[in-house]
């Protein structure tokens, strides 16, 4: 992904990394599970580990 599409998808993976918590969503996304393995410390990155965590969560945690 060019680096520009990085940091126009940003906030859109900050949107859904807070709308799955809270209406407490489930399962896994394969690109973002993708994305949350790589050991890069851009934005982008972090949004996309902070939406797997969430989506591959054991316990329920909405509106939390």
């Amino acid at each position: 992904m060019p680096r520009r599409t990085w940091r126009e998808t940003r906030p859109a993976v900050a949107f859904a990394a807070d709308a799955a918590r809270q209406a407490g969503a489930r399962g896994e996304i394969p690109a973002v599970a993708e994305f949350a393995r790589s050991r890069r410390t851009i934005r982008f990155v972090h949004e996309c580990k902070r939406l797997h965590a969430q989506l591959t969560a054991t316990e329920p945690t909405a509106g939390v």
